[in-house]
């Protein structure tokens, strides 16, 4: 077996239904596999899975494992040689699997993992790839945003040069080694959702491997799949990814005091975002306490 398809579904039918098909659809020239495991979705996904796909490989987790620890339990599972990765809210456009396997053995064993640049459907790049965060650019990068109003550069695949060695590549079409998955020490598990994969490859580039962006695969990204729309403002996604970025910064951080230092910036920077009118007051108050503790 060459590739082991993971795909990760929480409550996104049809979504996944349309990823599925764009696989059997563009896939061709690899020995591949697709595992899919649900996190006790309760939309309807699973049977729409055993009727649509019958030859899916479908794990059915009785409670929500979150994305690390699914993403492990199918590893587990797992007969290919490569292992990829990839979101439920994705479409594969071209040949992407094949692409990725050749391009794996192309660019030689100093290899980490690949990706590629991602797109919306309005056919525009979007978030694919980033550094390894810092406690300063944390801080540095919400006063800049939130006070000083000062936006990123715009990314643009014209000023690349691909092969692209990068920190990381987001998780939605992460393309690794099965066995370099495993000798890295796969998803840390105290990710519920987030940084996983940002942690997963800072421990590979510690191993003096390269991750690398390739532009011949082509994936669009719907992004957010699994989250509804709410009537009013909430900060619980916030909190589920301030959570995880607050255990991949003290889990990297060599010096206690600078992450309490860190902790301490960062409430003071958020401490506008409290005055928020367009949320409720109780959900304001969980979210004080969140960031005190």
């Amino acid at each position: 077996m060459d590739v082991s398809v993971i795909i990760v579904n929480y409550n996104t039918k049809d979504l996944i239904i349309n990823c599925l098909q764009s696989i059997y659809d563009q896939t061709g020239q690899v020995d591949y596999e697709i595992i899919v495991v649900d996190n006790a979705s309760v939309d309807g996904s699973v049977a729409a899975i055993k009727n649509k796909f019958p030859k899916v490989i479908l794990l059915e987790s009785p409670e929500n494992l979150g994305f690390g620890k699914a993403n492990n339990l199918a590893a587990q599972t797992a007969k290919g040689e490569f292992l990829f990765f990839l979101n439920s809210d994705t479409l594969l456009l071209n040949n992407a699997i094949k692409i990725f396997h050749d391009a794996y053995y192309a660019l030689g064993d100093q290899t980490g993992c690949i990706g590629t640049i991602l797109w919306n459907t309005n056919h525009e790049p979007i978030h694919s790839f980033g550094t390894f965060p810092t406690c300063g650019q944390v801080i540095g990068g919400n006063i800049r945003g939130r006070y000083l109003k000062i936006q990123e550069k715009a990314f643009t695949i014209d000023s690349c040069t691909f092969p692209l060695t990068v920190d990381y590549i987001t998780g939605a079409d992460l393309f690794v080694s099965a066995l370099l998955f495993k000798s890295a020490g796969q998803f840390d598990e105290s990710f519920f959702m987030y940084f996983e994969e940002t942690d997963l490859q800072k421990r590979i580039v510690k191993l003096g491997l390269k991750n690398r962006m390739i532009d011949e695969a082509h994936i669009v990204h719907l992004a957010g799949g699994s989250f509804r729309k709410q009537a009013r403002l909430s900060n619980e996604s916030t909190m589920m990814i301030e959570r995880s970025m607050f255990y991949y910064l003290k889990k990297h951080n060599a010096f206690r005091i600078g992450y309490i230092l860190f902790r301490f910036g960062y409430l003071l920077v958020r401490i506008p975002h409290l005055f928020n009118i367009r949320y409720a007051i109780k959900d304001q108050l969980k979210y004080l306490n969140f960031l005190m503790k």
